[in-house]
């Protein structure tokens, strides 16, 4: 959720690509196997509740589409129209007379270069909820009209409902792709193919890439009208660190934070911390920064971003943790977000 909401427009918003690790890590009861929040979050107020609902809404619902459905791509929705719009390939068509007017949350592609518009939900009600929840959804995925419909492989919903402490309900993540109500539209997309669209997704995921590795003095230089900060100053000089994942060197940002008070789990373990890593493959910055700034946009398509998620139970590509002395080996627990060979955002709990 936090890497896919990093707004290029706003660079200095840079705290959004770790807003879901530092104000959700122990909403959640991480003693039982199950989905439940912890019951402290009982005491948080309904506003609160909403945001909360809103953020996991968009984390479980990609995070699950993504690891299923194998999208090469996807994008925030309204930075990647605003880049559409700039193409040339999508226009304002009308303003409707009633019902929402947004676009949906994100655009993706997949293997077969084929677009899915996906609209997230979240609330802590329960699975009835999601089910009205999905009405307004209905209307949000007629905002945007193709010229070409044979694009479009679906048009989603998803909806999770989070279970409370107390819930006597399971937490709960649903999945549609209803006909949308076509009645009018907010925008059209003029493209005969799907070749115009992924060019606009690759470019949003790169900059929004640069910009949470904090690689702003490239972000700047190749992207001075998307990643404009009107008069704000930067900082001075770039605090970049260098760092191997993957069988990889990458540089860009790592943030550690230890836990005032260890999270206990399921399974035993004690989490005292956590350590998240933004950064941009070496080469791929070298090649954005030495090239001239017409060469950018190729440089870009020519790039592997294909996405790719890592877990725990999956092989990291990293060497193995040194075993504790102790007869039980550690459980690593690690997950990334990579694209390609170019881009990367990983997260590994530190335990006791």
């Amino acid at each position: 959720m936090g890497i896919t909401s990093v707004s290029i427009q706003m660079p200095y918003w840079w705290l959004a690509s770790q807003w879901a690790i530092l104000r959700y890590i122990a909403a959640a009861d991480h003693t039982v196997r199950r989905l439940i929040l912890h019951k402290a979050a009982e005491d948080l107020d309904t506003h609160h509740k909403k945001v909360l609902s809103d953020d996991w809404g968009v984390g479980f619902a990609l995070q699950w589409l993504i690891s299923r459905l194998h999208y090469k791509g996807i994008a925030h929705g309204a930075i990647a129209m605003k880049e559409l719009q700039k193409r040339k390939i999508a226009q304002y068509v009308q303003k409707k007379k009633n019902g929402p007017f947004k676009c949906p949350d994100f655009f993706a592609f997949d293997s077969q270069n084929r677009i899915h518009l996906i609209e997230c939900k979240g609330n802590q009600r329960g699975p009835v909820e999601t089910i009205r929840q999905f009405q307004r959804g209905r209307e949000q995925k007629q905002n945007i009209l193709f010229q070409n419909e044979n694009l479009v492989a679906q048009r989603l919903l998803t909806g999770i409902s989070i279970a409370g402490y107390d819930s006597n309900w399971t937490s709960t993540l649903m999945v549609a792709d209803p006909d949308p109500e076509l009645k009018s539209s907010y925008y059209r997309i003029d493209a005969v193919s799907a070749d115009p669209l992924i060019r606009s997704f690759k470019k949003v995921a790169v900059i929004q890439g640069l910009v949470a590795a904090g690689v702003w003095s490239i972000a700047k230089s190749r992207f001075p009208e998307e990643t404009s900060a009107g008069d704000v100053p930067s900082v001075g000089e770039e605090r970049i660190s260098t760092f191997e994942a993957l069988k990889k060197r990458w540089f860009g940002q790592i943030y550690e934070m230890p836990f005032p008070i260890p999270l206990k789990l399921e399974d035993g373990g004690i989490i005292t911390g956590c350590r998240m890593r933004l950064g941009i493959a070496e080469g791929f910055a070298d090649e954005l920064r030495k090239s001239p700034g017409t060469e950018t946009e190729e440089i870009i398509q020519e790039r592997d971003l294909d996405l790719k998620l890592t877990h725990a139970e999956q092989d990291s590509g990293e060497e193995e943790i040194e075993p504790k002395a102790s007869d039980k080996q550690p459980v690593r627990r690690y997950a990334s977000i990579q694209h390609g060979d170019a881009l990367l955002a990983d997260l590994e709990m530190l335990e006791a």
